[in-house]
């Protein structure tokens, strides 16, 4: 506890000083932001529609805790999502197979979008700043990813010619959806495997789900 109260007695003596340095901003003429910039899809899932899920794809505890740790099924999204469930803990998961990733937003569906990534977090937080300019690299920035972006015309991309345009402006339409499903669950939910047994969830966490193929390899 004490090391807590240290920590937090810090925290605010260093958020105190932010309305000082802030103004300080403006003498920066240009930041570049990277490196992952993507779309995070959030949604909630409680134990009954887990309970549903795991029952229809035979999901019991064993077989969710030694699933591969990459989606190439339905199959593989619920035990995921299971094992992290059971034990409270955060996991993320990958797929190259868009039909997975088109799966997961009919049957789990998800509360709305909202950027992700480094990049695009900070380069959305810089823009609200004195910063003069700041660039964001984008591996993938369809029209989906403009839209997480602020509108403000200092925050900027490369656009489909090669050049740079105000990052929520751009749709480089040929491009896929860089999205990562991020499926949150709550401390205290129960869950009923294929095999009747029933846990409880021990700690909120979540279960990332990423069809993401650009920002997993370093292109240039």
């Amino acid at each position: 506890m004490d090391d807590n109260k240290q920590l937090m007695s810090l925290w605010r003596e260093k958020y105190a000083e932010a309305s000082k340095i802030l103004p300080r901003t403006s003498e920066i003429k240009l930041v570049a932001s990277g490196f992952n910039t993507n779309v995070d899809a959030v949604t909630k899932i409680n134990g009954e529609k887990l309970s549903a899920l795991a029952e229809k794809f035979s999901v019991d505890l064993q077989t969710a805790q030694n699933y591969p740790t990459v989606i190439d099924t339905p199959k593989a999204v619920v035990c995921g999502i299971v094992k992290c469930f059971v034990n409270g803990i955060a996991e993320e998961w990958l797929t190259n197979n868009e039909e997975i990733d088109a799966w997961i937003a009919e049957n789990i569906t998800s509360d709305g979008l909202q950027m992700g990534g480094q990049a695009g977090i900070i380069g959305n937080v810089l823009a609200l700043t004195g910063v003069e300019k700041i660039l964001v690299n984008t591996a993938s920035h369809p029209k989906e990813q403009a839209d997480c972006f602020l509108p403000i015309d200092k925050l900027l991309a490369a656009d489909d010619n090669s050049g740079l345009s105000p990052a929520y402006q751009i749709n480089r339409k040929n491009e896929k959806t860089p999205v990562h499903r991020i499926i949150e669950f709550a401390k205290g939910e129960c869950v009923i495997l294929a095999d009747g047994k029933t846990f409880v969830c021990p700690k909120a966490n979540r279960f990332i789900a990423s069809y993401d193929p650009f920002n997993t390899k370093l292109k240039i």
